[in-house]
């Protein structure tokens, strides 16, 4: 590259302005970067894969906020991944519109705001197993999503195959909710070896997470108040598709 255009270039990383979004989690705002194009391409591409699309859309947006958000990105959790994915987009653009409804972004943002949710650290015991629950960070989510991405992305997704994919995603998102598993007078960190963690929690009888799941449950139905629309039953899918403008 001539020295013309890096002079451009570095003109246009020095001015870039930032945008303060709002993390539901920490009750803080928060300085992001917004979408390059891109950014936006690589979020546009992340479709292509139907099959592990929704793993490589995290883990593309994941990436993108490791470069756009200020600060310490260890301490953000999925519910805030909704709210800077909504304030991204209304950058690109501030109205969308689903099912002929036009939806003003920025109200959305600014509501979401004032919604107060309790998803605290828990402590789940069924007999001898005592679980720690808590909603999982980004860094925890996308080491998951990474690791099954590994595990699939250059395999032949055959009827066989995807069985076994679909099951480990099932697998493997109870697992992302689960940091701690005490059994009798032994406690284990499960996220310091994900895999064998997924061994041990799969030989574990399937009642044990009965109240896990209606606890991540709990989280989906959260996330899902911050995309819904104000006087419709619809919300905003946070998908590749939010971000063609």
């Amino acid at each position: 590259m001539n020295s013309n255009f890096n002079e451009v270039l570095q003109e246009i990383n020095s001015s870039k302005s930032t945008l303060t979004s709002y993390s539901p989690s920490r009750k803080e705002n928060v300085d992001i970067l917004p979408l390059t194009l891109s950014q936006q391409k690589s979020i546009i591409e992340s479709s292509a894969d139907s099959t592990l699309g929704a793993l490589f859309f995290n883990n593309t947006f994941f990436k993108i906020f490791k470069q756009n958000i200020k600060g310490d990105i260890t301490k953000y959790d999925t519910i805030d991944r909704v709210n800077f994915s909504l304030q991204l987009r209304s950058q690109l653009s501030n109205t969308y519109t689903i099912n002929d409804v036009k939806v003003n972004l920025t109200d959305i943002i600014q509501r979401n705001k004032s919604i107060n949710y309790e998803l605290t650290e828990q402590k789940v015991s069924s007999d001898n197993f005592t679980f720690t629950i808590k909603n999982p960070s980004l860094t925890l989510d996308d080491k998951i999503n990474t690791l099954l991405l590994n595990r699939y992305k250059n395999e032949n997704i055959n009827s066989t195959k995807m069985k076994t994919l679909i099951s480990d995603i099932y697998v493997y998102e109870i697992l992302k909710f689960i940091p701690k598993l005490k059994i009798n007078d032994k406690e284990i960190d499960l996220h310091q070896d994900i895999t064998n963690a997924a061994t041990i929690i799969e030989s574990i009888d399937g009642n044990r997470f009965n109240d896990i799941m209606v606890y991540i449950n709990k989280v989906r139905d959260t996330e899902k108040l911050f995309t819904a629309i104000p006087g419709t039953n619809y919300s905003i899918d946070i998908i590749p598709g939010f971000f063609i403008v």
